[in-house]
């Protein structure tokens, strides 16, 4: 594999190379074909200000997906505003069962009662000043701390004809509510809802059903419902909501997509030692280190002078010679701390040329490139593909896609081992094995 020879800069030293122009993918292009393998993402929302984040199916698009099974073009047996409420009915019903839109209220707890959001329809946690208070969903519970006129381990809140009530009241306090919320009403065709876009199928079943019971199809009404029903929690009143439905795998973060390419670029740096940088100046005085650039990863060559090239040694080495106080033949040198140490001490203003492997650049934003070869970059995708699959729960796929990216590389560079040789327990000689014991016959 070519290697990547680019100029190093650090203090009191100066630079020389060939740069290397950032070929290949940037960030967003890297984590859009990871994308491509995993599940469709889903909507997530903080605030109440929540529609200007949502991925998806666009109103229009939605009812052209219902009218497209209904063979009903002109609208004589199902209207075109009949389908939007029935979207919009399934939509709201497809949140209310699945708890799935979430939103986020903050604001100052008011005497008497605080206005809860108009759209809420379960409370999934609140903070006062950042400590968690209980949700009471249970009027008795409610009512016999309000009796007693004790004080609860924490402060109580219940939602009360659309006001929040809490007990006892900290009034002037702040407060987050997070909550799981209606999705707002779609009008135009260019809306789109909050629901997340792994449910909005369910919502466009809800309404093929119904729109197919009204042309008498029972069949295929029945069909749709079915599809709808699946996996979905049922209607509140109907059994106990036990625990949060399942709406899909965990959704995979871009953040987490950014840190498993980052992570295998790094490591293939290294593997392959495709990036070399080269960074020269004088030692300062007599001092017997060198710094080391903040991109350091591994020294290739360390020239002193125009003809003293400096060995690497292992510290058990270092210290044979350091602590003899003999001289090499020609000077040797570790990386401790921060620094290259060197031994003999070099004299001042002896100048050094120092080539090593250095690090990628690390992808933080969108548009950032990397110097690696677009062979490691392919290779970093599969890496994150497989991890993110890990995460999905396919180890199969998991597996397939990071031996698509391991395969073939360099192993990574095994630890020194201290020890010379292998470790042999040796027993200590017994009374009956001496050879006073033999001698005499015993």
């Amino acid at each position: 594999m070519p290697e990547t020879i680019v100029p190093a800069t650090s203090a009191g030293s100066s630079s020389s190379g060939v740069g290397s122009p950032k070929v290949g993918y940037t960030l967003s292009e890297m984590t859009e074909r990871v994308r491509e393998v995993l599940a469709p993402r889903s909507n997530s929302f903080e605030s109440s200000l929540s529609l200007g984040n949502v991925r998806g199916l666009t109103f229009g698009q939605m009812k052209d997906r219902v009218r497209g099974v209904l063979r009903d073009d002109d609208g004589a047996f199902v209207t075109d505003t009949e389908i939007e409420d029935l979207l919009n009915e399934g939509l709201q019903e497809v949140a209310a069962r699945s708890l799935s839109v979430r939103k986020r209220q903050t604001g100052t707890i008011a005497a008497g009662a605080t206005d809860a959001p108009n759209d809420v329809i379960e409370m999934k946690s609140v903070f006062i000043e950042g400590v968690p208070a209980k949700i009471v969903d249970d009027d008795e519970e409610w009512w016999d701390w309000v009796n007693s006129g004790e004080t609860p381990p924490r402060v109580l809140v219940r939602i009360f004809n659309q006001r929040m009530e809490f007990y006892p009241e900290p009034t002037g306090s702040s407060y987050e509510l997070r909550y799981a919320a209606q999705p707002a009403i779609l009008v135009s065709d260019g809306d789109m809802t909050e629901v997340p876009q792994l449910l909005q199928q369910k919502a466009i079943d809800y309404a093929r059903s119904y729109a197919k019971t009204k042309m008498a199809d029972f069949d295929a009404a029945q069909m749709y419902m079915a599809r709808f029903d699946k996996d979905l929690a049922p209607i509140f009143g109907s059994t106990p909501r036990e625990k949060e439905p399942a709406v899909g795998p965990r959704e995979i973060q871009d953040w987490e997509i950014a840190n498993f390419l980052n992570e295998f670029l790094l490591d293939a740096a290294a593997r392959t030692e495709t990036i070399r940088f080269e960074d020269s100046g004088t030692v300062t005085g007599d001092i017997a280190a060198i710094a080391i650039p903040d991109n350091y990863l591994k020294t290739i060559t360390l020239r002193l002078g125009t003809d003293d090239n400096v060995e690497p040694v292992d510290d058990q080495s270092w210290y044979d010679w350091s602590d003899s106080t003999l001289t090499p033949s020609h000077s040797i040198a570790r990386v401790f701390g921060e620094a290259i140490e060197v031994y003999p001490t070099p004299a001042a203003n002896t100048e050094y040329v120092l080539r090593y492997v250095g690090r990628p650049t690390t992808l933080v934003e969108g548009s950032d490139k990397q110097e690696l070869p677009i062979e490691l970059q392919l290779r970093a995708i599969n890496y994150a593909r497989g991890h993110a699959k890990l995460i999905e729960g396919d180890k199969s796929m998991s597996d397939r896609y990071l031996g698509m990216a391991l395969e073939g590389l360099a192993p990574s560079e095994p630890r020194q081992r201290f020890v010379p040789g292998p470790i042999q327990l040796v027993p200590q000689e017994s009374v009956f094995e001496s050879a006073d014991y033999t001698r005499r016959g015993w």
